[in-house]
């Protein structure tokens, strides 16, 4: 889709931004809103801080990085990937079919379906697409890297379900609030700051981020 004609679509969609809402038909956008008003770069270089994964559990994807607490339930992180029905193409299918498939894969097989059906919707596919999806224990640990990344001084706590910050190419969530919608409003935000070469406003983003959630499921 043309950028211009996007973003004209965009604003005629604030005026229909209730309704969508509306629609969902999983969690609230009120409840994970993840947009993150960062500072200027040489501020947050100065104050952020990334919170380790050292002995986290990596799995590996093309476009996608997944780093998981080392006390993590794959299984479970992967059943709560497929709450809601998903286009799934033959490729996908095929590979999921396999019983043999390892419990890592599928999970990251789920978030990879997701992140195509995210691009669908979209429009976009930035060709420079990386992004590291960090799953916590619990929502109070990953909340705790929010405040140690952000300076509790500087900025204000909240209590998140999940979050997404462009400067470390990173969505954060967790164990107990992951859901296959919850990955896709996040990996909406990921390709739209990864595809415009100046990011969009936050409320422009937000409001991409959640069709793209309404429309998860819609065929």
């Amino acid at each position: 889709m043309n950028k211009v004609l996007f973003i004209s679509f965009v604003f005629v969609l604030i005026g229909y931004f209730p309704n969508i809402v509306a629609a969902q038909s999983n969690d609230s956008i009120e409840e994970y809103s993840t947009t993150v008003k960062e500072p200027s770069t040489k501020e947050f270089l100065r104050i952020s801080k990334e919170p380790s994964t050292d002995g986290w559990i990596s799995i590996q994807g093309e476009s996608i990085t997944i780093l998981c607490s080392p006390d993590a339930d794959i299984r479970k992180l992967e059943a709560r990937l497929r709450e809601r029905d998903v286009p799934v193409n033959q490729e996908y299918r095929t590979l999921l079919s396999n019983r043999s498939l390892s419990m890592k894969d599928r999970l990251k097989a789920r978030i990879e379906i997701i992140l195509l059906r995210v691009k669908d919707i979209l429009g976009m596919d930035p060709t420079d697409l990386h992004v590291t999806i960090k799953i916590f224990k619990t929502r109070k640990e990953m909340n705790g890297a929010y405040a140690l990344m952000f300076n509790e001084k500087v900025f204000l706590y909240r209590n998140l379900k999940s979050f997404y910050v462009h400067h470390f190419k990173s969505i954060y969530t967790n164990e107990q609030d992951i859901l296959d919608s919850v990955i896709a409003h996040e990996l909406g935000h990921a390709v739209i700051d990864h595809y415009f070469s100046v990011p969009p406003p936050s409320r422009m983003a937000e409001l991409m981020a959640t069709y793209v959630d309404a429309q998860l499921d819609q065929v």
